[in-house]
């Protein structure tokens, strides 16, 4: 079963629910998904495109689009490898931000796929 398969809706007993580490989490998943599929379509790739230059599965492509995939290590030096790019991690606002930064300096796509 892949993330965009799956629907939920969370209960939290507390008034405090933006501060609970499950909402956090999913915070960092979708800033990861919105700044993936930026990066992506900028570019013109596919899917398909973006699981080559980063060596993942099609699946797993599609699951980090869909929120579905923590920003592990692992995940974003893959992903910084395929758009030759560094990840910054907002963190002094509101809400979870990442972006990729070009190598060259610049924001923004600069190849496209092989």
């Amino acid at each position: 079963m892949r993330a965009s398969d799956v629907h939920s809706r969370w209960q939290l007993d507390s008034d405090d629910w933006q501060q609970h580490p499950a909402y956090i989490a999913a915070g960092w998943r979708m800033a990861l998904a919105g700044a993936v599929y930026e990066q992506r379509t900028a570019r013109g790739w596919s899917k398909a495109d973006l699981a080559e230059a980063a060596g993942l599965t099609e699946d797993q492509a599609e699951d980090i689009e869909c929120s579905g995939v923590d920003p592990t290590p692992d995940i974003l030096q893959a992903l910084g490898h395929a758009f030759r790019a560094d990840v910054l991690f907002a963190t002094a606002g509101p809400e979870p931000g990442v972006r990729f930064i070009a190598h060259d300096g610049h924001d923004g796509p600069h190849h496209q796929a092989a």
